[in-house]
């Protein structure tokens, strides 16, 4: 199976998992989409390059806090908004995973379901 269609896989067992994500978007950390599903974003004239651009651009900046308070290495990253949740996760040194999800959804479920698919995809993308 080709790389690209094993991402899909491993994305679309996400979306099995928290049927309520808004998009979701695997992202190169030069910003470049790897794979993408946007799904309401697109109708608000949000591409998937804008998300990807976005979500490394606040990756890189968590990034260099976590550090600078000795933090150890950034695992997890969650924006809580009023009306939504904006989660980044680290996927291997070349990639992360950024999801948005309605603010009620269930952080424990995304944190479970989305560190073992984050683990899949690094072994992936290596």
């Amino acid at each position: 199976m080709a790389i690209l269609d094993q991402v899909r896989a491993i994305l679309a067992d996400i979306r099995k998992e928290i049927p309520d994500i808004k998009a979701i978007t695997l992202a190169g950390k030069d910003g470049v989409p790897i794979y993408s599903d946007i799904g309401f974003l697109s109708s608000e004239r949000m591409d998937e390059e804008t998300v990807s651009a976005m979500g490394v651009l606040i990756y890189s900046t968590a990034k260099k806090l976590n550090t600078a308070f000795q933090n150890g290495t950034l695992e997890e990253l969650t924006v809580t908004g009023t009306d939504g949740l904006t989660v980044v996760y680290d996927v291997g040194p070349d990639a992360i995973l950024i999801m948005v999800l309605p603010r009620e959804t269930n952080l424990g479920l995304i944190r479970i379901v989305t560190k073992q698919a984050a683990q899949k995809l690094k072994e992936i993308l290596s």
